[in-house]
C-alpha cells in the first residue's frame, strides 16, 4: 500500500474537482486494509483552491524549477544592502525571468491535466504564491512540499523585505504527522518617523 506521502502527492496533482472523490477512495482503501491511522490522516487532507493546485502541480511535477526560484529568492535577500545596484538589477531581472518560466510551465501542466486554461487572475495568484516562497522560508517550505491549500501573499521585494501575513499549512513530515506553521509577519525595516507637532 502506498504511503501517506505518496498518496498525498498523487492527490495534490489532481484538479481540485477530482480531489475529494479520490481522497475518499484512498481513505476507503486504507480502512479496508485495516490501516486506521493512514485512513485518518488521509481523511484530514484538504482540497486546494485552483491556484494552489497549480502551484502544487508545479512543485510536484517540476521541483527543480521551484527550487531554482527559492534559491534565487534567498540570493536576493542576502544581496539587499550589500551589493551594487547593478547587481541587484541583474538579480531582479533573473527573478522576473524565472517567475515567467514557472508560470508558463504551470500553464503547460494544466493543459496536460486536461484542465481549463488558467485565467489571468489565477496566474496572478500563482505568481504571488511563488513570490512569497522566494521571500519567506516558511512559505518556501510549504510550496516545496506541494501542499499549498490557498494562495500565499507577499508585498514587494524592494528596500527592506516584506512578507506575507498568512497561515502556512504544512503537511506530513517523515513520520506522517501533520503540522501547522506559525503565522509569519515580516515588516519593512524603515526607521520610525516622529509625530508632527500639534498646531495650537
Amino acid at each position: 500500500m502506498a504511503s501517506v506521502r505518496e498518496t498525498g502527492d498523487r492527490l495534490y496533482t489532481l484538479p481540485p474537482a477530482a480531489f475529494t472523490a479520490a481522497r475518499d477512495a484512498a481513505v476507503g482503501e486504507a480502512r479496508q486494509a485495516g490501516d486506521r491511522a493512514t485512513a485518518t490522516e488521509l481523511a484530514g487532507l484538504k482540497r486546494p483552491t485552483q491556484a494552489a493546485w497549480l502551484v502544487n502541480l508545479l512543485a510536484l511535477s517540476r521541483p527543480e524549477l521551484v527550487e531554482e526560484l527559492i534559491e534565487l529568492g534567498a540570493a536576493i535577500r542576502s544581496a539587499q544592502g550589500s551589493v551594487p545596484p547593478t547587481q541587484l538589477r541583474d538579480l531582479s531581472a533573473r527573478r522576473r525571468k524565472a517567475l515567467d518560466a514557472a508560470l508558463a510551465t504551470s500553464q503547460e501542466l494544466a493543459r496536460g491535466a486536461d484542465a481549463a486554461a488558467p485565467t489571468r487572475a489565477l496566474l496572478d495568484e500563482v505568481e504571488g504564491t511563488l513570490a512569497a516562497a522566494m521571500a519567506d522560508e516558511a512559505a518556501a517550505e510549504t510550496v516545496r512540499s506541494g501542499r499549498v491549500l490557498k494562495p500565499l501573499r507577499y508585498s514587494g521585494f524592494g528596500d527592506g523585505l516584506v512578507a506575507a501575513t498568512t497561515t502556512v499549512p504544512r503537511t506530513s513530515g517523515p513520520r506522517g504527522r501533520r503540522r501547522h506553521a506559525p503565522r509569519h509577519r515580516a515588516h519593512r525595516s524603515t526607521p520610525a518617523r516622529p509625530n508632527p507637532p500639534r498646531r495650537s
